[in-house]
């Protein structure tokens, strides 16, 4: 095993209101349903380190052998971290570790099981070209990739034509309520490391760059709790969408220059180092994704320098101090702040990815190439059992 430094987002929170007998209970079924390999596969898997992970881990362990797990630096709770660690294989690798790793060795072999293995992925960890050309290479034994986030699957759609099959969950039915609560538990984040420091939401003008379904839940929660909010998507059929909800659709120019906390939701480098310079000065500025994804941190980094304003807030101000705006959480998503904690919700898509998992591990996708979803008949299924052990 191979490790690398990275940062430790430490939180204090407890493990918070999750029923560990009823997910145990649902993970168990979901796997009775969907697991038909005769072997157990290896897993290589990339994760938050948040307490709702522990259960989807544990039963992922009784149906695969959990060769290595790569945790988001971005999502590292304290007491969760620690369990997680003495409990499974934890691979100390971040993204520009595992590229620099293979660029170095040239294989994986450094973290690769010895046989067939299958990746669950967030956010598209395994969706640099390079990486993708030496995975390639043998492919009877990466039997197929799981992805979790939009961000993720628009990476992987990237690199088509595939030589191997990556199911997501980005774009499912059970993933709708995640991303509902995703987008308010963010804006009471954002909100509650405002207020912190003396600042109140509802004079501000609130400005969110992407209308999707994390960004029109942010949308929907500050409505009442701020002056205005305001919508920016490149997608013009999503601005349509916005302005139909009763948002204003101005320019981009216009949200950048007028929002006194800008919000941005797409997770394609929504601002670069010159749009910084356009955003209103002492802007409150967030993300709904990783820093490196949405923003140009390394441009930013070298025009801009860095003030810690409280535990969560950095100022970043030019060289001359003319100019100024405020970070939040460096960037990465404000909810991981809080542990980040969606009730059994985030267990449906947990679900649906054990599912994906099972149905690659049991030959589903053998010898197909390209992007899949699980079908609808399967979601009803997983959203059925989730009644009846979590909700009821």
């Amino acid at each position: 095993m191979i490790e690398f430094e990275s940062e430790f987002a430490e939180d204090a929170n407890g493990f918070g209101d999750i029923d560990f007998t009823k997910a145990k209970a649902f993970f168990s079924q979901v796997c009775r349903l969907f697991f038909k390999s005769k072997s157990k596969p290896s897993l290589i898997i990339v994760c938050h380190a948040v307490p709702d992970t522990l259960p989807f881990l544990a039963a992922i362990s009784n149906e695969f052998i959990i060769h290595g797990i790569i945790i988001k630096p971005s999502s590292r709770h304290v007491d969760t971290h620690r369990e997680i660690n003495a409990k499974y294989p934890v691979l100390a690798f971040t993204k520009k570790d595992l590229l620099k790793t293979c660029t170095r060795s040239l294989e994986l072999t450094t973290f690769e099981p010895k046989g067939d293995y299958i990746i669950i992925d967030i956010g598209g960890y395994f969706s640099d070209s390079y990486i993708n050309k030496i995975i390639s290479h043998d492919q009877s034994r990466l039997i197929g990739i799981v992805e979790d986030t939009e961000n993720g699957v628009q990476k992987y759609e990237q690199l088509q034509p595939l030589s191997y099959p990556v199911v997501h969950v980005a774009r499912s039915s059970l993933k709708e309520p995640e991303d509902y609560l995703v987008g308010q538990a963010i804006a009471f984040a954002i909100e509650t490391v405002l207020r912190q420091i003396g600042v109140l939401t509802i004079n501000k003008n609130v400005g969110i760059l992407g209308y999707g379904k994390i960004g029109g839940s942010i949308a929907a929660t500050w409505k009442p709790r701020s002056k205005s909010v305001s919508i920016y998507d490149t997608n013009a059929v999503r601005l349509i969408k916005a302005a139909s909800h009763g948002y204003p659709a101005p320019s981009r120019h216009y949200v950048l220059s007028n929002s006194d906390i800008l919000i941005c939701a797409t997770g394609q480098k929504s601002l670069t180092v010159d749009d910084i310079k356009h955003l209103k000065t002492g802007c409150y500025l967030a993300s709904v994704t990783s820093a490196d994804d949405e923003f140009d941190l390394d441009g930013i980094s070298s025009k801009y320098s860095r003030t810690s304003v409280s535990e969560h807030i950095t100022r970043l101000a030019e060289h001359d101090g003319q100019h100024f705006i405020h970070l939040i959480n460096n960037g990465n998503p404000a909810n991981f702040i809080y542990a980040a904690n969606l009730g059994a919700y985030i267990h449906l898509v947990q679900a649906e990815m054990l599912a994906a998992a099972c149905l690659l591990a049991g030959g589903a996708y053998h010898g197909q190439r390209g992007l899949f979803e699980i079908n609808n008949n399967h979601r009803a299924e997983i959203a059925q059992l989730w009644l009846q052990t979590c909700y009821l």
